[in-house]
This record gives C-alpha cells, structure tokens and sequence, in this order.
C-alpha cells in the first residue's frame, strides 16, 4: 500500500511523512492535497514549460503532506498524553487511524476510567481493570483494521494466484474482460504442452499481462473519487476496444520492481492511460499525453533513485559488520556475510561474546583473543556450508525453477501447501518413466516455477522495503549507527513506531530548521535521539530473547520476524499448543515423538503468524507508496513520524486545491517550474500541519 502511494506521488521522497507511513496519511481524501495533484497533473501536459510550476507544485505537496503527518502526530500525542498506560499495538497505525478517539466503547471505558482515578487508591485494582479493558479494546480495533487491510489483498492475492503472469497485481474486473478471457483460453490449450509450446505460451502470457494492465487502468479511472474525476477522466472517455494496445513512449520501457523481473504496475497503468490518449487522437490530447510522460519519467526516477538508496542501505550494512568482524571474509562459500544468520546463532554469539570478554581485559591474552576470532571464523564456514549446501539440494531438485538472485533456501517451497501439492504430483509421476518426461509433468513444473516466481517477487519486495526503510533513517538522522545495540538491525528496531524517538525525532528536524538554533542544541538532540533509538532497540532485543527463552523450541525470527513481533502470547491456537506441551515436558524422553510432534504444530503456527505480519507489513508499505507515488515532492513515506496513508491528504480540502493546481502548472512544466516548486512548497507544509494535528489529536486521547 506505502508503495502504491509512493508511485503515484514520485515527488514523495520516501515511505513515510516524519514517522506516519503514507497509507496512513489519506493523501487523495484530502481535498487540499488532491487540488494540487491534480494541477501537477495538468502542468505535466507541458513538462518542459512548467518545469518550475511543477517543482513548486510538488514542493506544496510535500508541505501538505508534512501538514497531515504533523496533524496525525498531534492527534496521537493528545491521546497518549491522556492515557499513557495505553501503548499501540505493535505494527499497528496511529491511535487516531485505528478511530480510538471515536470508538463508542473506548469512550465508554475512558469516562469509567476517570470516574475511578477520583479515587485512585481505593479503586487501584478497578483502575487497573479498566486500563486492561481500554488496551484491549484498542488491540481488538488494531485487529478488526490489519483484518480490514487484508480483506482486499487476499482477494487480489488469490486472482494474482490464478492469473500469475499478472504479478503483481490483477484487477478483479480483468478475468470478466472478453479479451483477457480469449487470451486465456487460448493459453488453457497451449498448456496441454508447455514445452512443445514455449514460445506461443509466453507470446499469450505476455499479452494477457499487457491487457490486464490496460484494464486496470480503465477501472481505477473510473473509481477516481467524483473531485478528481475532472482530470482523470480521459478513460472513462475510452471505450474498453477503442483503449488500443499499451505502447510505452518510444526509447522508453516499464522499469522493473527492484530486484524481481516484474513490471512496475504504476508505470504500467500510466502507460495504458497514454496508450488510450493516442487512440483518441494526438492533437486533441497533446497536453494530457505530454502530462502522462512527464508522471511516467518522475516514476522511473522515483524506482531508480529507490534502487540506489537500497543499494546503500545493503552496502552500509555489509560495511558495519565487515568493520565489526575485521578477520571475517566479505563472502564465505559465495554466501556474502551479511545474508549468513550469524546473530542468530547461539554459537557463534557465544565466541562472540568471549572474544569481547578477552578484549575488555587488561591484560590481553593474543593468542585467546586468536582462538575466538577462529571459532568464530569456523562458526560462519560452517552455516555458510549448511546454506549451500540446502540451496545447492533445491537447485538440484527444482531444476526447472529461476527466480534470478533470489535463494530457494529462504523461500519456505516445500512447508508452502499450495507448492507442496504440486510438488508431490510431480513427484508421483517421477515414478512412472511413461509420465516422468510428459506434457502433464512439464505442466506441473510451469505452474510451480511460476508459483517460485510469485514467492520470489514477494520476497525481493520484502528486501527492498527494508532497505528503503532504513535509508529514509539514516538519511534523516546518519548519525543512528546500522546497529543501535548489536543484533538489533536499525530497520527492524522499528524506532519511528516508538512515540518518544518520534518526538525527539520531529524536535531534531524542527531545530535543524531554525536559523537561531546553536551546534550545542543540534548536538544534545542528536544524543539524546541516538540515546533513545539504543533503549527501544535493546528493549526489542530483550523482549525477542525473552520469548525465545520461553518457546525454545523457536528460533529468534520466524521467517525473518522477530519473536518480539509476533503475537504468540495472544494467539489462543499458540497457547493450547502450548499447554498441550508442558505435561509432556515431565517426562521428555519417554514423551520424544508426542513432543516432536506438538513442538512441529508450534512452530508451524508461528510461521502462520508470521506471515500473517508480513503480508499487513506489505499492505502498509503498498498503502504508503501509492501515496509516495503521486505525491513525489514528499521526500519520506512518513510526515513527522505519521505514515503518509493515515494523513488523507486528498480528503484535506486545502491539500487537494494545491495539488490540482500543480497538476494543471506540470501542463507546461518548464515554463511554470518556479510556480510548480513553489505550490510543492506549500503542499509540504500543509501535510506537515496536517501530521501535526495528527499527532496532537493522539496526545490528547493519551492524555484523557
């Protein structure tokens, strides 16, 4: 979602607005944001004229963005304020977002609240009572939203499952639409022998993946909301059959979605949409068409710029631990270091921490200090040739199956049912030498190898968030180090979700920002920033210690997430597993296999919780980029620590006039470039003050 943001608005430099992630901001709901989109739309006609009309345009827009993240943080700043034994669920939005401020029974408990607190010695354990139920309730909020945000992805994920050359996206009007069903059929018959049929198959695959882009764009159009209608509509104009086939402009392509071979859907539709603008006429749509290239290079900008700072943010990281392992080599077993779970690893956190315990001494011991660095060498070998050696089984087994850089190892195959199902078909007919080699066998590895490529392309998004994740960090505060405590990665502390990093974050931006502040004052809010991201870190770090301490038979991270993110407290499945397990642990030898076996159903919930978090992560970070990507003046996907998607800046009347007066200033971007970076300007404030009411309405409900 943060991406699909993000590409609508390339001026938004980044995922979030100062910590609001841009799902979160509502961008397009804020009328304000959405005048002013429009407008960068219209002057887009023209690029090269209103080249300065545009830039100021997308400078308001980045203020208006900043405006609603300030709004949002202010909104949820008066709400902590008011009830500060409420804390926000873990990877959920602001208080405010989830309608805590709103919710009928929250109130309701909050005025019981304070009834009691007239009293609060007398009425401690009902006090105690009653702040239980209010951060149940806003849990059970937090839940009904991530449920409420998966609802539409699961539908999209099971189309994108049937339709796969479609990744990563299908409308679901595309399977009804008469011309992606003949190509289907066709497909359906050339499946009968997909070797014999390779290059027919991808011919109609290929096409079937353009029409659906074509029919995407035609629908979304029509959805625009009736305010935004008036500039969107040029395909509402197009009939389905008059839409003509997606052309991209000459020297140009579909850049690819990083580190995958998929096309990115944004640029996609906006090609769709030029393609129709063509076939209408090219003197009746100069200005449109001219407006739709120009959105179409600021996305190709916005992804290659994304690539280079995820570059970095790999290059940084691979950098620190090259720094903090000197004696350690850049690569082992062609695995680099940094994709080897060494903090993971109890053995080799244990010389680790003996190396550092010798180290410390005042005497040093060389030769000690030599033995540890070599168990620790030995350590790294040896996972490194656990992983290739299980990367070098799969490619042997799936000998049909590419996915680019992307390893088989961490991907999960065979525990994935849908893939485990094909798998032991083909397996069966393995058995057969009549079936081993025939058309049903090629059938089962094309649908697995495409199955492989959606897992892929999952995988790689997950990468490139976190990266871009920890770039908006470190080029906002470099100072942070990639490790605020060792073995808690900057990205994965989640600093921006703490509210304190969060206010001495925006205090940080608002003193760089004047004039009168002194290096003093600069350098004490850095420290104490820094000071604060190492204790939300450690305290992350503890807590997925504490609960690896309590389910050992766990790992620290579950499909790369962190037991601390992961609601296995909560989750009644987990816990009747666990209660299953503790009689049995009175007499674990006699009880090995019943053991085993509820100890494999444990894990196995774990790693559906786990998913679980990583699909809402991936529906957040959609929410924020699509805001990103229609919004490119905003640098970050937050505004003062609010998510772009909790602002609506489009629902914001004042955002969404300057952000239609940028669209008709990019009709003639070179010309109106002063006016375009000046509308951009205030689009920025006003998501700034916007983010700030956000964050006020949040303490005030804290406060209560």
């Amino acid at each position: 979602d943060n991406d699909e943001v993000r590409a609508h608005n390339p001026f938004l430099p980044h995922s979030d607005v100062r910590g609001v992630p841009l799902r979160e901001l509502g961008l397009l709901q804020d009328a304000e944001y959405a005048d002013k989109w429009l407008d960068r739309l219209r002057l887009m006609e023209h690029p090269e004229v209103n080249r300065p009309a545009i830039q100021a345009v997308e400078g308001a827009l980045r203020d208006r963005a900043e405006e609603l993240a300030r709004g949002k943080l202010r909104a949820e700043d008066e709400l902590l304020a008011r009830h500060p034994f409420v804390t926000r669920p873990a990877g959920a939005p602001l208080l405010a977002s989830l309608g805590v401020p709103v919710d009928e029974q929250f109130q309701q408990l909050a005025q019981e609240h304070a009834a009691l607190a007239e009293q609060p010695v007398r009425n401690a354990e009902p006090l105690r009572a009653a702040e239980k139920a209010m951060q149940a309730r806003v849990a059970a909020l937090a839940a009904a939203d991530a449920e409420e945000a998966l609802r539409p992805a699961k539908a999209a994920r099971e189309l994108v499952r049937e339709h796969l050359m479609c990744v990563p996206y299908v409308h679901p009007d595309v399977p009804k639409d008469a011309t992606f069903s003949e190509l289907a059929g066709m497909r359906d018959a050339l499946l009968s022998d997909p070797e014999r049929n390779a290059a027919p198959l991808r011919a109609v695959e290929e096409e079937m993946h353009g029409r659906a882009a074509e029919v995407a764009a035609q629908r979304k159009r029509r959805a625009r909301p009736e305010r935004l209608a008036a500039y969107s509509v040029q395909m509402t104009d197009v009939q389905p059959e008059m839409a003509g086939e997606v052309r991209e402009p000459e020297g140009d392509t579909a850049p690819l979605l990083s580190g995958t071979e998929v096309r990115d859907p944004y640029y996609e539709e906006l090609a769709a949409l030029r393609a129709s603008l063509v076939e209408e006429g090219w003197k009746r749509n100069t200005d449109k068409i001219r407006a739709v290239e120009e959105q179409m290079k600021d996305r190709v900008v916005q992804l290659r710029t994304d690539d280079e700072r995820a570059a970095a943010a790999h290059a940084r990281v691979r950098d620190a631990l090259l720094e903090q392992y000197p004696f350690l080599p850049k690569e082992v077993h062609g695995i680099p270091l940094e994709e080897l779970p060494l903090r993971d690893d109890d053995e080799f956190v244990g010389a680790e921490q003996e190396r550092a315990r010798l180290a410390a001494e005042p005497v040093r011991s060389a030769e000690s200090l030599r033995a540890a660095e070599v168990r620790m060498r030995e350590r790294a070998e040896r996972l490194a040739d656990v992983a290739a050696a299980e990367e070098e089984a799969l490619r042997e087994r799936l000998p049909f199956v590419e996915v680019g850089k992307v390893p088989l190892r961490g991907m999960g195959l065979e525990s994935w049912p849908e893939f485990a199902a094909l798998l032991a078909q083909l397996e069966e007919l393995a058995k057969d030498p009549a079936t081993a080699e025939g058309p049903e066998a090629r059938r089962l590895e094309k649908a697995m190898a495409d199955l492989t490529k959606l897992r892929a392309y999952d995988e790689a998004v997950a990468a490139q968030c976190g990266a871009v994740k920890e770039a908006d960090l470190h080029e906002r505060f470099p100072f942070l180090p990639e490790e605020p405590v060792p073995g808690m990665p900057l990205a994965e502390a989640e600093l921006v979700a703490d509210p304190e990093f969060r206010t001495l974050a925006n205090a940080l931006v608002d003193l760089r920002r004047s004039p009168q502040t002194s290096p003093q004052a600069l350098r004490a809010a850095e420290e104490a920033l820094a000071g604060r991201a190492a204790e939300v870190a450690a305290a992350k770090l503890r807590a997925t210690e504490e609960a690896q301490a309590r389910y050992p038979f766990l790992s620290k991270r579950v499909a790369g997430v962190p037991l601390s993110e992961l609601p296995l407290v909560q989750d009644e499945l987990f816990q009747a597993l666990v209660a299953q397990r503790a009689p049995l642990l009175r007499e674990p030898e006699a009880n090995a296999e019943p053991l085993r076996a509820v100890e494999d159903q444990l894990r196995n919930r774990a790693a559906v919780l786990a998913d679980a978090k990583e699909k809402l992560d991936a529906v957040h970070a959609a929410d924020n980029d699509e805001v990103r990507a229609h919004n490119p003046f905003l640098p970050h996907s937050d505004v003062r620590g609010v998510p772009l998607r909790e602002l609506g800046l489009l629902q914001d009347a004042e955002y969404a006039d300057k952000w239609l007066d940028r669209l008709r200033l990019m009709e003639h971007p070179e010309v109106n470039r002063p006016a375009i970076q000046a509308v951009e300007g205030a689009l920025r404030d006003r998501a700034e003050e916007l983010a700030r009411g956000k964050l006020r309405a949040e303490d005030e409900l804290l406060a209560r």
